[in-house]
């Protein structure tokens, strides 16, 4: 049996078959439970999280009515073994987001050049960037691209953005470890568009009629300095995106 989880907040708004639901979810997703591997059984979990089966059997339903467990009779609940999704909207960026389920991507490099991110919501008035596109590709048996990430360094503050990125392969390295940058806050659009109107059919391998997600974002320090953007154009029927924000007045109780 896994070591005793944290504590569950007695006293916070969020029920506690959520909160349970919230921490096996965090063990699916930082690998501690791979894709099928085996859940606790349900006198273990309320042993663990120190609460009655039924509120266990709550968190075990949630998790299975989102497909992220399945239940076989006899056997136990195990991580469903095709448990795969995207987070555009992590601060770790999307490499570390999918190498934590255990996905390594793989990268094709389109292109790169000296000019603006490829806005067309979202505004920038740094004259200097850096962008480089590249196709990225989940690895495994079905190795239909997943989306085409467009990311951009400001010169200004990121003068050596191109040599980083070209030994890295990696943003996020590129603004913490090359210049120590840490992504304060952070706009976003999105919207949905035609593969051919924003030029991906056949980067994605999709059909020009077919649907994608386009995703700006600008991230910023505290300083107020915008240091990156990035653009992702997603084939979301791959694999979906999901994104998780905390209300800080409700997790923060005690």
């Amino acid at each position: 049996m896994s070591a005793r989880r944290r504590p569950l907040r007695r006293h916070n708004e969020l029920p506690l078959y959520l909160q349970i639901r919230d921490d096996i979810m965090a063990r699916i997703d930082g690998g501690e439970l791979a894709p099928g591997g085996r859940l606790e059984s349900e006198p273990e979990l309320a042993r663990l999280y120190g609460v009655g089966r039924p509120t266990v059997r709550q968190a075990i339903d949630v998790l299975r009515r989102e497909g992220l467990v399945a239940t076989r009779r006899g056997s136990g609940t195990f991580v469903a073994a095709g448990h795969r999704r995207v987070s555009l909207l992590g601060f770790d960026g999307l490499t570390p987001s999918l190498r934590a389920q255990g996905i390594e991507p793989i990268d094709t490099v389109v292109r790169s050049a000296y000019e603006p991110p490829p806005f067309s919501t979202l505004t920038v008035s740094d004259p200097e960037w850096w962008i480089v596109e590249r196709v990225r590709t989940l690895s495994g048996a079905e190795s239909r691209p997943l989306c085409v990430e467009t990311d951009a360094f400001n010169l200004e503050w990121c003068p050596d953005a191109a040599e980083l990125f070209e030994q890295s392969g990696s943003a996020s390295v590129v603004l913490d470890e090359g210049y120590g940058y840490a992504t304060a806050y952070c706009d976003v659009a999105t919207r949905a568009e035609r593969a051919a109107a924003v030029g991906v059919s056949e980067q994605l391998q999709v059909d020009d009629d077919a649907p994608v997600l386009v995703m700006e974002r600008l991230n910023w320090t505290a300083a107020n300095q915008p240091i990156h953007a990035v653009r992702f154009v997603v084939a979301t029927d791959h694999v979906p995106v999901v994104e998780r924000f905390t209300n800080p007045r409700i997790r923060s109780s005690s």
